[in-house]
């Protein structure tokens, strides 16, 4: 495999003799990338959305350069990877440029003929059929497969311009434009200006959301008493860091005696789900040993379509049993735009049908983990007190923080009817015990680029109230039969940010920078880097950008006392240590002392 520094990887393979061909040939070489699709398909399937292989990225060795191997009989790696270096630069020059000349534009430029065009465009990526009203990324677009749209895109509307207008998308398009109808809609105005939408518009769009979800929900089906016990928990999320943690310290609990984990998935396929959940418990340190004893049932779902997508027998099985229900899948992703959370709602506002149509005597109770970014316009002074929102200007901004807004609001609509409802606005979560934390999150991201950069950023905020996601797991099971509507958690006992900062910085031996010197000394870098090999840094630049303003602005902070009173676990979290950044470090690879 080679892409290390490079915006997606890719692989060369040296074939058997017997089925060995001039690699040159490109007819030859497409024949055999369709022959091994299948192959590809699978394997990607269990890959990291980063380390997906796309075909055209699937090198054969030249005949001339047979592969060099150890005494063991290993390839050897680094010679094999020079001795190709010039098919491998030229396989990402080609895969760049590819669409500039063998993808041509619509026939016509009418709204019409661009909107099937688009989705014949985004059914050859996605490799699935795509409505032109779908969100992609719940087809299974990433961000990979968002570039390469965007790239084919922006040449294809190069093509129909003169040579001297050069026509720019912006890197998040396709984030901003997630379905064929809004990009054909863009391709059609063929415009390159993106004003910021007013904030009476966003805030009327999130009201309507609010509206169009819970209109006529219900009407005359009262919800039942709550559930007074917590025997079988119906938990989403739980290949997630905060969902595993759940899924363990329920499995701990010996009131707990069934738990029914939803997660994404074809109900044909429980192996895969069995396989992904395994290996998110291993990779934070749970064993996954709490799946054996049949206490812990996995169900591949589909949370927004009817019954869940199950077959009726076991809905109704859930239907007549369920009495807590922890919701906590949600998709993380600061370049979505509300829009792709659509179908997140729509999964939040089947959970609580669920609960208003149970079969069994009482109604299930509903825990929801929303997010600390809900606050994120603030102005109501310090700290931000444990209460509804209901003005939508609070959260206006970032598509993550609007969704959750809009949820707690759905979720605020049914308590009033009667459903027993928990909301958990959760701060920053850190690491995991042994150490793993998405690096992909912004503070990983942030010291992946800074060991790139040679330096650190100093970011003004004073306090750093971050709970361990262990703890926060902790927490809500220990709370999940508390009566608070709203519950603010964060780590009570707040590290001052340059202490963790210095730690940082000592353990990798950089300065510590002004933020607006680090971003200048980023930007500096991606500039003088070529595109294909920019690697990580781009996607951190990306994250950071849309972020950075809250990240370093005023702080935020909440009332605990909900959580205070509630929780010895939250009452006895400890600051965060220096063995707990030690831990964090060697999980990035970024520290190995």
């Amino acid at each position: 495999m080679f892409g290390r520094g490079r915006l997606f990887n890719g692989i060369i393979l040296e074939l058997a003799r017997p089925y060995r061909f001039d690699s040159s040939n490109k007819e030859l070489l497409a024949a055999f990338r369709t022959s091994i699709s299948a192959l590809l398909e699978e394997a990607n399937a269990f890959a990291p959305a980063h380390s997906r292989i796309y075909e055209e990225m699937i090198l054969v060795a030249n005949s001339t350069k047979t592969f060099d191997y150890t005494l063991k009989g290993t390839p050897r790696r680094h010679s094999i990877l020079a001795a190709h270096q010039a098919e491998i630069d030229t396989a990402y020059v080609e895969f760049e440029s590819a669409s500039a000349y063998t993808i041509a534009g619509p026939s016509e430029w009418d709204l019409g003929s661009v909107v099937n065009w688009t989705q014949d465009l985004l059914q050859c990526v996605l490799r699935c059929p795509v409505p032109c009203d779908t969100d992609v990324f719940w087809l299974g677009c990433d961000s990979l497969k968002a570039l390469r749209i965007r790239s084919i895109l922006a040449s294809v509307l190069q093509n129909v311009h003169s040579t001297d207008h050069v026509v720019q998308l912006p890197q998040d398009f396709v984030y901003r434009h997630p379905t064929a109808q809004a990009m054909a809609n863009v391709l059609v105005s063929r415009t390159t200006d993106y004003p910021s939408v007013s904030l009476s518009i966003k805030t009327a769009e999130m009201t309507d959301l609010v509206r169009q979800m819970t209109e006529g929900q219900g009407a005359g089906v009262p919800f039942k008493l709550p559930a007074r016990s917590s025997e079988v928990v119906l938990l989403t999320g739980t290949t997630g860091s905060l969902g595993s943690h759940i899924l363990y310290y329920l499995h701990q609990c010996k009131d707990v005696r069934r738990i029914y984990a939803l997660n994404r998935g074809d109900p044909d396929d429980l192996d895969s789900l069995r396989c992904r959940q395994e290996n998110a418990l291993k990779i934070r340190g749970i064993t996954p040993e709490i799946l054996r004893d049949g206490k812990v049932v996995l169900i591949p779902s589909d949370l927004a379509s009817d019954n869940f997508g199950l077959e009726p027998s076991l809905f109704q099985e859930l239907q007549n049993s369920v009495d807590l229900i922890i919701h906590t899948a949600w998709p993380v992703n600061f370049n979505y735009t509300l829009a792709s959370y659509v179908r997140s709602l729509e999964g939040l506002q089947n959970m609580v049908n669920f609960a208003r149509y149970t079969t069994s005597e009482w109604s299930p109770r509903f825990i929801f983990t929303s997010s600390v970014s809900v606050l994120k316009n603030w102005s109501g002074g310090s700290p931000v007190p444990e209460i509804a929102l209901p003005n939508p200007e609070v959260a206006v901004g970032l598509g993550y923080a609007e969704s959750k807004w809009t949820a707690e609001q759905i979720l605020a609509e049914a308590a009033d009817q009667g459903l027993s409802v928990s909301i958990f606005r959760i701060g920053q979560l850190s690491g995991s015990p042994n150490g793993y934390w998405n690096r992909n999150e912004w503070f990983p991201s942030i010291v992946q680029a800074a060991n790139v950069l040679g330096c650190l950023p100093g970011i003004d905020a004073p306090l750093f109230h971050w709970l361990p996601v262990d703890s926060t797991a902790a927490v809500i099971v220990e709370m999940r039969s508390n009566l608070h509507r709203y519950v603010h958690l964060a780590n009570p006992r707040p590290v001052p940010s340059n202490l963790v900062l210095q730690e940082v910085a000592a353990l990798l031996q950089i300065p510590i920078v002004d933020l607006e010197d680090w971003f200048s000394r980023l930007n500096t870098v991606l500039k003088d880097t070529p595109t294909d090999a920019r690697g990580r840094l781009d996607r951190v630049s990306s994250l950071l950008n849309g972020i950075m303003e809250d990240i370093a602005g005023r702080p935020i902070e909440m009332d605990l006392k909900n959580g205070l009173q509630c929780s010895e676990t939250l009452r006895d979290s400890p600051q965060i240590s220096r063995q707990d950044v030690s831990w964090w470090l060697r999980s990035w690879g970024a520290y190995r002392g």
